[in-house]
């Protein structure tokens, strides 16, 4: 039973050791106008991140954070966040801050990143952050693409002929 406990206990404690995530810090000075969401992604290429025409991100692109929002911003400035990131990383990826309008219609994205191995990020569940990423300065808004209606008038149709098919 006490050898049970012990193998137990080293798993657990090897499991924590060996984990992955890190813990970062993060906020923002000067904000566009009208900024009412902001949120940490973190790009595997390390370059700037551009949505595509149907309102997707780019390859490599995951969200690390939940939504900022409310009194997390204060109209011109971003209050420290902090969030814990359970991703592998490696390689050259960045962490970058997108910033989002009232209505999500446009998004702006820091200039400025976080380098993945930055000495700031902790790099254990419990660490503490030594530091925030403050980026100070983002792109002007960009229309954040939708899907075209023709596009979306395609898909029903063939779901509708495939559904027609099968009752037939």
């Amino acid at each position: 039973m006490k050898k049970a406990g012990l193998v137990a206990l080293l798993l657990t404690l090897g499991c924590v050791m060996t984990s992955q995530a890190v813990v970062i810090g993060w906020a923002a000075e000067n904000l566009n106008a009208n900024t009412a969401y902001a949120r940490l992604i973190y790009v595997a290429s390390g370059s700037q991140p551009s949505l595509d025409g149907s309102g997707n991100w780019s390859d490599g692109v995951s969200m690390v954070s939940d939504y900022a929002t409310g009194y997390a911003i204060d109209g011109t400035s971003l209050n420290p966040q902090q969030t814990t990131d359970l991703g592998e990383r490696g390689g050259s990826g960045k962490y970058f801050v997108v910033l989002f309008n009232t209505g999500f219609t446009d998004y702006a994205v820091s200039t400025t990143s976080l380098a993945w191995d930055d000495q700031m990020i902790g790099t254990g569940d419990l660490d503490p952050v030594g530091g925030y990423f403050t980026p100070s300065t983002f792109t002007t808004w960009s229309t954040i693409p939708e899907p075209s209606t023709a596009m979306l008038l395609m898909v029903g149709a063939a779901v509708a002929a495939l559904r027609r098919r099968k009752h037939v």
